[in-house]
């Protein structure tokens, strides 16, 4: 962690950080919190539009975000972090006590290329789908030593997978909450691949507290 971190609080004016298209940004020791969506204004991009990315709005950008810390922000999707299309490198940072409506910590859209590593997401709600984290259309997400611990959702209390082929390994999915369906992982559509996880003491008030799968032909292994 970093020494001297630099604290960027919005103080629910607005969004902390916006990165447009065509924009490669490097964050590196940041302390991102207070961000307010709503109080930003909606955007707008046809069928992607809303009040998107308390924390981290990124739009068609490369962004890299390292030795961060993202909480106390909200948003009506992406709690913590909103990434559309684009590509999206997260590594050693912790996303925690976030609200969105959809993918309370982080909500990745159609996003090209995912790369999360040594990152924990902690206890970030949804009062929708996705916790954690809600991910359409992600195509790849390349993951190491991850932990998604202690979110809460409707459904997907950890994760939620909207129709995306990426492959997804090494993560540790851990006491997550669905009040739906499930506690643990969503996946609703899609040709996922779900191999090498831990996947424990994950609820659900109706349906799969670790897995509950819908119209998907995703493909699961190796868990644990």
């Amino acid at each position: 962690a970093a020494a001297h971190p630099t604290i960027l609080d919005a103080q629910a004016q607005g969004r902390v950080i916006y990165v447009g298209a065509g924009v490669s940004l490097t964050l590196e020791g940041l302390r991102l919190t207070g961000g307010d969506a709503s109080a930003g204004g909606a955007v707008d991009f046809g069928a992607v539009n809303g009040t998107l990315g308390g924390g981290l709005f990124a739009y068609s950008a490369t962004v890299t975000m390292g030795d961060t810390l993202v909480y106390g922000n909200g948003a009506g999707s992406g709690g913590g972090i909103y990434v559309y299309t684009g590509t999206f490198v997260l590594e050693d940072s912790e996303i925690f006590s976030n609200t969105a409506t959809d993918g309370g910590g982080v909500y990745l859209n159609d996003t090209r290329s995912v790369t999360m590593s040594e990152t924990v997401i902690l206890s970030n709600t949804a009062t929708s789908r996705g916790g954690g984290m809600r991910l359409d259309g992600v195509r790849h997400f390349a993951s190491v030593q991850n932990l998604i611990r202690g979110n809460t959702a409707v459904e997907g209390g950890g994760l939620y997978f909207f129709q995306g082929t990426a492959l997804v390994t090494d993560l540790m999915v851990l006491s997550n909450r669905a009040s739906d369906a499930g506690g643990g992982f969503y996946v609703n559509g899609g040709s996922a691949q779900i191999r090498a996880l831990t996947v424990m003491s994950n609820t659900s008030t109706k349906y799969g507290g670790g897995f509950y799968l819908l119209d998907s032909g995703a493909t699961i292994e190796g868990i644990t």
